[in-house]
């Protein structure tokens, strides 16, 4: 497949159903909706309109992992979904449709088609849990919560500035684990926060693609659908300003530009909402133009042991399988994740508290950064290089306040948070003068010599 033709999915009710598609799955048997959790969610009677949400979430994770991408011939993949809903008519509203499809697109960078059938089955609502009460009396924020820095960040952060308020998390787990959760609540919180775990899970066994851009899709589309249900509350996206603006403005390579966790993503997520609920549902990004290690400080000020609150939060993106040392998952100390995150530790003065496998980083050689033998260290070698060279190039984007990609930014920033162009361009730039301190002085305390500072140059390795 070539990325001009189009690849056909069809979700069928029952096995053996008719289809002309290249992937035919079922409800229930490859895409499985939890009644259990779904009930949780919901508060209240479990509508049409939320099985098919339910329903297009797994079609949509589906399709973004088991189609590959082919990247020598371009990143976009043309994905044509047909999804059998209760609300048909509801769904094929073109205003619906086409804040769906550019919302995707937007995302993902490739091209989303949607066709929608009457579902006609219904489904097992079997186990259901008591409804979760939230909202009674108070405000409610919900944060996509990864269980990262961030995301703890963030909760403890609006708990310290908004005590009244009821926070719920929607967790990145795909199953019911409720004590787990409570045990993690009670440890990282010293409360128990409400939680709603993702009701959905996918059975399919051919899902190859790694790039797998719909994540946020999932957590934040729950998120949002939860205040639409509960008809109050607001979406806090915990993400520091690395995270949420570096992608856009240093992209990797031939793929498309990283929009996670940026405001032009909420706001169509949010359009896209609107389109099919009637109801407006707002985004907050209180970290978007603060970097990770501004972000950690600010936990400081709010009284959190902070080395306790790093120790107790992963943040490494590589695969678990060859990040660890005696079978004991670590972090890689070289990933995008890890180096932010050793970038962070530094700037708040909380060198330690993490144990990395490359952990000595002014090191001539990466071999050398490690105690143990890795057969996989050329893997390594590459990632590492390529975070040091990201890392870089966005600090040298701080002394070129005019460059297209900064003014494109700052225009495409200010439409989405309704603020003056100036005014985002001034944070825009402060934030990467931020960044550029503290990579800087990360880098200076690595020493000129060391392999991390030759990744920065672009000379490690070559």
């Amino acid at each position: 497949m070539n990325r001009t033709e189009p690849y056909r999915i069809h979700v069928l009710e029952k096995q053996g159903g008719r289809h002309n598609a290249d992937l035919a799955v079922v409800l229930d048997e490859d895409i499985v909706v939890n009644p259990s959790l779904l009930t949780h969610y919901c508060y209240d009677t479990v509508t049409g309109l939320t099985h098919d949400l339910m329903a297009l979430i797994g079609a949509v994770k589906l399709a973004d992992r088991a189609v590959t991408r082919h990247h020598a011939s371009g990143w976009s993949r043309h994905l044509i979904i047909r999804l059998p809903v209760f609300e048909k008519a509801h769904w094929q509203s073109s205003k619906v449709k086409d804040a769906l499809e550019q919302c995707l697109q937007y995302l993902t960078g490739d091209t989303w088609e949607f066709e929608f059938a009457q579902r006609r089955r219904m489904p097992n609502v079997k186990g259901q849990q008591d409804p979760l009460k939230v909202g009674i009396d108070r405000p409610v924020v919900f944060i996509p919560y990864s269980h990262g820095l961030d995301s703890y960040a963030q909760y403890a952060l609006l708990r310290a500035r908004a005590p009244e308020t009821e926070i719920v998390c929607v967790q990145a787990s795909a199953h019911d684990r409720a004590p787990a959760w409570r045990a993690y609540s009670r440890r990282a919180f010293r409360d128990e926060v409400p939680a709603i775990p993702v009701p959905v899970v996918l059975r399919h066994r051919k899902m190859r693609e790694l790039s797998f851009r719909t994540r946020p899709f999932t957590y934040y589309l729950l998120a949002a659908y939860g205040a639409v249900l509960l008809r109050t509350g607001s979406v806090l996206i915990p993400e520091n300003a690395q995270g949420s603006l570096g992608g856009s403005l240093v992209p990797g390579g031939a793929e498309a530009k990283h929009r996670s966790c940026y405001p032009g993503f909420t706001r169509r997520l949010g359009h896209f909402l609107h389109e099919l609920t009637g109801r407006v549902i707002e985004f907050e990004h209180p970290a978007l133009f603060r970097t990770k290690g501004q972000v950690l400080q600010d936990l400081q000020g709010v009284g959190v042991d902070l080395a306790t609150v790093i120790d107790e939060h992963f943040s490494c993106s590589y695969d678990a399988r060859l990040a660890n040392a005696e079978h004991k998952r670590m972090h890689c100390g070289v990933c995008g994740n890890c180096l932010l995150r050793r970038i962070a530790e530094q700037f708040a003065n909380v060198i330690g508290a993490t144990s990395y496998l490359y952990g000595e980083l002014s090191a001539p050689q990466l071999e050398a950064a490690t105690e143990s033998t890795r057969r996989n260290h050329a893997a390594f070698c590459d990632v590492a290089r390529n975070s040091a060279r990201d890392m870089q190039r966005l600090t040298d984007l701080a002394g070129e306040p005019n460059t297209f990609s900064i003014h494109s930014l700052s225009v495409d920033l200010a439409r989405w948070t309704n603020r003056p162009r100036e005014d985002v361009h001034r944070d825009i730039m402060l934030t990467l003068t931020q960044h550029a301190n503290e990579w800087g002085s990360f880098l200076a305390s690595c020493g000129p010599a060391s392999w991390l500072a030759h990744a920065a140059r672009g000379t490690y390795g070559y």
